[in-house]
């Protein structure tokens, strides 16, 4: 199922504005503390704060600076200290420090690739935003490449430990914010994962404000706890002929794993630190060793075709194929 979103994101990109200004009183902002290099060739004004930076830098990373510095400045343009002035409407202060950060410090993002998400999600979102808006394509790849550690596009590189829920929404957000296409499955099957205390899924609450994204979430939910049923527990809710496992004691799987049953509204068996622990049976000696093997070919099999439908499931693509190709076009 392909959902509105990829009609909504094929259509021609918008061209991104950057106004240059004239000088600026010097009462009216103030000079960044780091970035605001005595060499410096351009001023950007984010707000009130003043960026002194190299051109080169810019032009050599940005794909939209490089295209605005090739055009000539008009003869008498006012400046500051020999500087052309930037302003750039709608950006964050903070999120252009971190881009600057990394723009000057190569290692920059190096201890994010194995740094806990939650500190670091918002000097990621911060920069993303940016790198996707003047297409600093660079950075928006190493961008997407950190958080896909922890919201990954390949069923072998599923991370032991899930993302909390609450950065996993702030993830939705971003990458419908950026065309991060990828990162959304994932980034949802964390928001339907956890349960609270009265063991209801949390997106039932007011984790995703948006109603587009709830009921892509709980649309995602039904779907998830369906297919589970199917392709990973089928032995749970029926014994497979002893045809199919060579069985020679006529074991009940049905029996064997029948807990497994009375949750089966919830996606809590797509596990992450375990995930061979939802195929040992209740009891030592219900399964004879062929069923046991059977169990687990079957579960470890339907887990993969669960996690390639899951793009569908959330309606946020036909396949994983689709939400590469539309996340590529962004870079």
């Amino acid at each position: 199922m392909s959902s509105s979103y990829h009609g909504e994101n094929t259509r021609k990109r918008p061209r991104t504005e950057i106004h240059v200004l004239g000088a600026e009183p010097p009462d009216a902002t103030t000079h960044d503390q780091k970035h605001w290099y005595s060499d410096g060739s351009i001023v950007l004004r984010i707000e009130s704060t003043l960026f002194r930076v190299h051109k080169t830098i810019l032009a050599v990373s940005s794909e939209v600076f490089k295209d605005m510095l090739s055009v000539p400045q008009p003869e008498g343009q006012e400046d500051l200290q020999g500087c052309i002035v930037v302003g750039l409407h709608g950006d964050s202060v903070e999120s252009w420090r971190h881009l600057l950060d990394a723009l000057y410090d190569a290692p920059y993002f190096a201890s994010m690739h194995s740094a806990p998400l939650h500190p670091a999600l918002p000097i990621l979102s911060g920069i993303l935003r940016l790198a996707t808006k003047y297409r600093f394509l660079g950075y928006r790849r190493e961008c997407l490449g950190i958080l896909g550690r922890h919201f990954p596009t390949y069923y072998d590189d599923i991370p032991i430990l899930i993302a909390d829920a609450s950065d996993a929404a702030a993830v939705i957000n971003l990458a419908r914010e950026t065309d991060a296409h990828c990162l959304l499955p994932f980034a949802f099957l964390a928001c339907v994962y956890p349960v609270d205390d009265r063991n209801r899924p949390l997106i039932y609450g007011d984790l995703l404000p948006s109603f587009r994204d709830k009921a892509a979430a709980l649309q995602g939910l039904h779907a998830l706890a369906a297919a589970q049923k199917l392709h990973m527990f089928p032995f749970a809710y029926d014994t497979p002929d002893i045809t199919i496992t060579s069985c020679r004691r006529r074991c009940t799987t049905e029996v064997a794993f029948k807990d497994i049953t009375k949750y089966s509204e919830q996606p809590m068996y797509f596990d992450f630190e375990d995930p061979g622990r939802w195929t040992e049976p209740e009891g030592r000696d219900l399964l004879c060793r062929d069923c046991l093997e059977y169990v687990k070919r079957v579960y470890s099999q339907g887990r993969r075709q669960v996690w390639k439908h899951l793009p569908e499931f959330f309606c946020v693509g036909k396949d994983w194929d689709e939400l590469i190709r539309l996340q590529n076009y962004g870079n």
